[in-house]
C-alpha cells in the first residue's frame, strides 16, 4: 500500500454526513470545489492502492469518514511540526487539488491553510502531483508575494515556502497537452515541463456521486437549462451565442450571473434580442435535480478550454441528470465524448444556434429520439469504474 497525502489549495476538504432525506450535516459539503476534492480522493481510495491522509484545516463539527486519516494542517503549522510530520510519515505522493489562494482582508487566519500546504511542499522529498480540474485556475508557485506585505509576515520565514528546484507533475482533463503546455509556458512562473503533464479524465467524476443520478423526467418544465457563473466574464459571449435570442424556446439560466453584463453584450450582437429567464444558484448536491427539469442543455466553455480540448464535468453531470446533452463543438474538437457513436456525434455536437433550434424541435416532435439519446448517454456514464480508478493510481505513481 502506497502512502498518499492530499491537500486542497484555497480551501478546506470537509465531509458532510448525508442522512436518508438527503440533508447534509456540514454546509461546506454542498460546494462544487469541495465535492470535486472528495471525488478525486474517492477515486484514489477505490483504486485500492493507497493509504490516504487528508491534510487540511479541521474543526470539531467535521465528519471524518473512517476510510481516511485526517490531520489538521493548520495546527501543524502553528506548532512548527510540518517538517517532522512529513519525515515521520514518509508519504510516497503529495496530491494537490487545484484552487485559488485566498487572503481575505489581509487576515492571517484566511491563508493559514495555504501557508501550511506550501510549507509542506517545501519540505516534501518525493513526488508532488497537481490535479488541474480547471485549467483556468493556475498553480501559483510563490505564496510569499501574498504574505510579504502583511504586518504579520514576520512570524514566518520566506525560505520555508521556497519551491525553487522542486519538480512538479500535473494531471489534467485537457486533451491537447502540447497546446496546454504552450499556454502555461507563455506565463511567468510556470513550473511544469511538458514531459511532466499528463491527461486523466477528471470530467467523469460526477458519475461517482449517487445523488447526481436522476430518472428520466417525462414532462420537463424547460427546453434548455444552464447553471453556473460568468467565470469572471469569460463565459458571457458563449452564453449570449447559445442561450439568447431563441423566442421559441423556454430557457432558464441559474447561478451567480450579472444579467446587465450579459444583456449589454447581447445588445451589441443582436441589437433587439430575446433573453432567457434567470434564477438563483442551487447548491452542488441539488444541481442534478434542477437540471432534470430540462429537455436539454448545451455544454460551453472558456476560450482556454477550447484551445486545449478540455471537456468539462458539466457534460457528465448533465448525462447523470438524464438531460439531452449538446456540446459546443469548439469545446470538444476531438469528439472525446461522443466520437465513438456516429449518431450521437452527428446530433449532439453543435456548430450554430440555428442547428440548436432545429434539433430541439426534433426532440419535441419525436419523443422516441429523446429516449434513444438518453439511453445511449446512460451507456457513456456506465464506463468501467475499476479500470478508471486503476489508471488514476498508475498515473500518480509512475
Amino acid at each position: 500500500m502506497h502512502k498518499l497525502a492530499v491537500c486542497k489549495i484555497g480551501g478546506r476538504i470537509s465531509f458532510g454526513k448525508v442522512d436518508k432525506d438527503g440533508n447534509v450535516s456540514n454546509a461546506r459539503d454542498t460546494s462544487g470545489g469541495n465535492g470535486e476534492a472528495k471525488a478525486i480522493i474517492d477515486i484514489a481510495q477505490k483504486s485500492g492502492k493507497f493509504d490516504i491522509t487528508i491534510l487540511t484545516k479541521t474543526t470539531s463539527k467535521d465528519y471524518f469518514p473512517k476510510e481516511y486519516k485526517f490531520v489538521d494542517a493548520v495546527k501543524l503549522l502553528q506548532e512548527d511540526k510540518i517538517e517532522s510530520f512529513l519525515a515521520k510519515q514518509d508519504f510516497d505522493v503529495l496530491l494537490l487539488i487545484n484552487g485559488s489562494i485566498n487572503c481575505f482582508g489581509g487576515a492571517e487566519q484566511s491563508i493559514m491553510s495555504d501557508l501550511a500546504l506550501y510549507k509542506a511542499m517545501h519540505f516534501f522529498k518525493k513526488k508532488i502531483v497537481f490535479c488541474s480540474c480547471d485549467i483556468c485556475i493556475p498553480f501559483v508557485p510563490d505564496i510569499w508575494k501574498t504574505v510579504a506585505p502583511k504586518e504579520w509576515s514576520s512570524k514566518y520565514k520566506q525560505e520555508d515556502f521556497d519551491l525553487g528546484g522542486k519538480t512538479f507533475y500535473m494531471l489534467t482533463q485537457a486533451r491537447d497537452l502540447d497546446a496546454l503546455h504552450k499556454i502555461l509556458d507563455s506565463k511567468k512562473g510556470n513550473v511544469f515541463k511538458r514531459e511532466n503533464i499528463d491527461n486523466f479524465s477528471f470530467e467523469k467524476f460526477p458519475c461517482e456521486n449517487a445523488i447526481q443520478y436522476v430518472d428520466v423526467n417525462p414532462s420537463p418544465a424547460y427546453d434548455l437549462l444552464y447553471g453556473g457563473t460568468l467565470r469572471a466574464g469569460r463565459r458571457i459571449k458563449k452564453i449570449v451565442n447559445w442561450y439568447y435570442n431563441h423566442p421559441s424556446l423556454n430557457i432558464e439560466l441559474f447561478g451567480n450571473m450579472d444579467q446587465d453584463k450579459i444583456d449589454a453584450v447581447a445588445k451589441k450582437v443582436y441589437g433587439i434580442f430575446h433573453k432567457p429567464s434567470f434564477n438563483d444558484p442551487v447548491n452542488y448536491l441539488e444541481n442534478s435535480k434542477k437540471m432534470n427539469q430540462a429537455l436539454a442543455t448545451i455544454v460551453i466553455g472558456d476560450d482556454m478550454y477550447e484551445e486545449t480540448s478540455t471537456v468539462q464535468q458539466r457534460a457528465y453531470e448533465a448525462m447523470c441528470a438524464n438531460v439531452v446533452t449538446f456540446i459546443d463543438e469548439k469545446l470538444d474538437k476531438l469528439h472525446n465524448v461522443y466520437g465513438f457513436n456516429p449518431g450521437l456525434e452527428k446530433f449532439l455536437y453543435l456548430q450554430s444556434p440555428s442547428q440548436l433550434e432545429k434539433r430541439m424541435q426534433m426532440l419535441k416532435d419525436t419523443p422516441e429520439l429523446r429516449a434513444k439519446i438518453l439511453s445511449l448517454q446512460q451507456k457513456i456514464i456506465s464506463f468501467d469504474r475499476q479500470e478508471w480508478y486503476n489508471v488514476f493510481a498508475e498515473k500518480l505513481l509512475k
